[in-house]
């Protein structure tokens, strides 16, 4: 357990002061007064947003308490750092907390504990201590004593897998050779070397929200330049292994091109294939809502402003968004487009909705649900088809509204929440699409995209929300070639995978790899692994793709050059474990299919992993079993018509045993099974 004065020398080690411990004591006070209130009365927008304002006090409060629930799991803890947990995911969707949490609960027993405890206690405290005399002194001799503890904090923690604290010393590391704080015996490069790995050491433990990285990323900016290592944009690479960043300049003589978009819905919904998981043809993967009785009325999640749908008569509706309501529409199992008018900023902004019913023995997975509509309630599935036209000097544009929200694209695509289907607090880009020319593919919206042809064009819209005017103009960039692998998935084809720019100057770039054939060519520059999907050809079965939880997807594209993208098999299954005293309880909703580069296979619309067996090591009674769920169950709880239900160990003695997983026989993924998990 940390001592309890060590707490205070959690907080960042901030480069401008003359001491570890906290100078703000009243932030420490009011996240832990107002967290625990928020706890008590489960406001969870409360404990979000404590967590954004007191960030760097939430994690020194955090890192103590999931260290005492991990030592002592019936200490009462468990619900404050369960909900932090949470919190932390919906604030930065990331999973720096339960990573960390689960590192501490299952990852470091025995030896391993100890040594970190006696680190922390010993060591580690006296190099945070003497850092502070240290960075008052600017004196080589007391930058020694700090060096030699700090080096030894950072083997330690890296031996034992706390990659969080191993950060926090290496940080120490780097000051105390630093030649701001260190005149007379600092040395840059070796500064250089330690800060990048903190960078190194928060990247693996997902943590970059604190004053601390803020500030290292800084010192790494200051020294970088003071070396000669910085490098122009655009300038050439060093060697072939560096890294370009090039911006993506107007082609020659080109001008700006202005046009008017005309508002229009896209009624056949299956004609274009898109970047977007709600873009296809199964109603029940779709959003949906209900009413009551009739003269109810229901808000449609995401738009803002909002937009109701009001029951008028046992089966009939209408769509009110401030304007005059649509015409009534029944509904039926085949999608009706309804267009109805948004009334924004005293505008009628027009667009189109398709609606959905359902019957009382809809097949899903297995169970027969009831969606039928009764006089006490309706039930509808929708997605949007609104869509933007207009004639340019390069071909017909299209833009569609995909994701709800009312916008037609955004500089930046949102990263919303997941709907059903993937684990609690998963967060994936939902695109909104873009086509030049004609074609069956779109798209996802951007500011730079690519005919058919290969060309590549700006595009600039005034208002995303009205969607009435825009202009575009032929650009020049220097381009790559990416060429996807991707093997080992039965039945189902990959009809989407979007690759993001992770370059500066071409922030906002995406790519979908299938939108072209064979090789694709994209500007250079690097690239991360933003979603996929994956579809049969009746488009009623499929399954999204996306990175891992614990590290990004690179590539980087150099001008000329083919890079190979390689995805797909052989598969694994990963879940997330939690043990209370002595039952591990495996979370259903966090079983994945992964790949060979670490991607995740989640909402399997057509083949969920019910069934997958839990074999546990030396104890064949405990053997169990990751069940699905019926009727009753997925209608009191319709994440179970998409994901199993938990798979409950109970054991013997003070640690949780090994065990694996085997899913036999899957119509897309085959025979898996893990090796022996700890």
């Amino acid at each position: 357990m940390l001592a309890p004065l060590l707490l205070s020398a959690l907080p960042s080690f901030g480069l401008f002061l003359l001491t570890p411990f906290p100078q703000g004591e009243d932030r420490n006070v009011a996240f832990s007064e107002g967290f625990e209130k928020a706890v008590r009365m489960r406001e969870m927008e409360d404990m979000d947003r404590l967590i954004k304002r007191y960030t760097d006090e939430a994690i020194n409060a955090f890192v103590v308490k999931a260290d005492e629930r991990a030592i002592s799991p019936g200490g009462g803890l468990g619900n404050w750092v369960d909900n932090f947990v949470e919190s932390w995911g919906r604030t930065f969707r990331n999973d720096f907390a339960r990573n960390y949490d689960r590192f501490l609960q299952l990852r470091i027993h025995g030896d391993l504990r100890q040594i970190r405890g006696e680190t922390i206690n010993g060591p580690y405290y006296e190099a945070v201590v003497g850092h502070a005399i240290a960075l008052g002194s600017k004196d080589e001799d007391d930058w020694r004593t700090v060096r030699a503890m700090a080096e030894v904090c950072v083997n330690a923690f890296e031996q034992c897998g706390d990659t969080y604290f191993a950060s926090k010393a290496a940080f120490v590391l780097g000051n105390s050779w630093n030649p701001d704080f260190n005149p007379d015996g600092g040395n840059a490069q070796k500064a250089l070397d330690a800060y990048k790995q903190v960078m190194h050491f928060r990247g693996k433990c997902l943590l970059s929200q604190d004053k601390n990285y803020t500030e290292t990323k800084a010192c790494i900016r200051i020294l970088e330049s003071a070396l000669g290592l910085g490098e122009e944009v655009g300038a050439a690479p060093k060697s072939a292994g560096d890294r370009v960043v090039l911006s993506i300049p107007p082609a020659e003589g080109a001008e700006w091109h202005a046009f008017a978009l005309e508002p229009d819905a896209d009624s056949k919904l299956n004609k274009v294939v898109h970047s977007n998981d709600w873009a296809d043809n199964h109603r029940m993967s779709w959003p949906f809502a209900g009413t009551g009785e009739v003269g109810t009325s229901t808000k449609l999640w995401f738009f803002d402003p909002p937009v109701f749908v009001k029951r008028i008569d046992k089966n009939e509706f209408v769509v009110e968004a401030g304007a005059k309501p649509s015409k009534p529409f029944k509904l039926s199992l085949k999608p009706k487009v309804v267009p109805f008018n948004r009334l924004i900023d005293d505008q009628e902004i027009p667009h189109a909705i398709a609606f959905a019913g359902g019957s009382e023995r809809d097949p899903l997975h297995g169970q027969e649900m009831n969606f039928s509509i009764s006089d006490k309630a309706a039930t509808f599935f929708f997605r949007p088809v609104s869509t933007r036209t207009a004639k340019t000097p390069f071909g017909p544009l299209t833009i569609w509204d995909l994701d709800c929200d009312g916008y037609y694209g955004l500089a930046e695509s949102a990263l919303p929440r997941a709907y059903v289907g993937v684990p609690l607090d998963t967060f994936f880009y939902r695109h909104d699409a873009i086509m030049l020319g004609k074609g069956k593919r779109s798209l996802p919206y951007c500011r730079w995209i690519s005919d058919s042809s290969g060309n590549w064009y700006e595009v600039e819209l005034m208002s995303h929300q009205e969607g009435k005017e825009a202009q575009i103009r032929q650009v020049s960039p220097v381009l790559g070639k990416a060429k996807l692998s991707f093997k080992g998935v039965k039945d189902l084809k990959l009809v989407s995978l979007v690759l993001e720019s992770d370059s500066g100057k071409t922030k906002g770039l995406l790519v979908d790899l299938l939108a072209q054939r064979k090789e694709v060519a994209l500007p250079a520059g690097r690239y991360k692994f933003q979603m996929g999907i994956l579809r049969n050809k009746k488009g009623d079965e499929e399954a999204l793709l996306l990175p891992p939880t614990a590290l990004a997807l690179t590539w980087d594209i150099a001008p000329g050059e083919t890079t190979e993208i390689k995805l797909g098999g052989p598969f694994d299954l990963a879940v997330q474990p939690k043990v209370e005293g002595n039952v591990m309880t495996l979370d259903g909703a966090s079983l994945v299919v992964t790949g060979k580069a670490g991607e995740r296979y989640l909402r399997l619309v057509g083949a969920p992993l019910f069934g997958v067996e839990v074999e546990v090591k030396g104890n064949k009674k405990a053997n169990t079993e990751f069940k699905g769920s019926n009727a009753q169950e997925m209608n009191n709880n319709f994440l179970y018509a998409y994901q199993p239900q938990d798979a409950i160990i109970p054991f013997k003695g003070d640690s949780a045993p090994p065990y694996r997983l085997t899913l036999n026989k899957h119509p897309w993924f085959g025979n898996i099974q893990t090796d022996w998990i700890e």
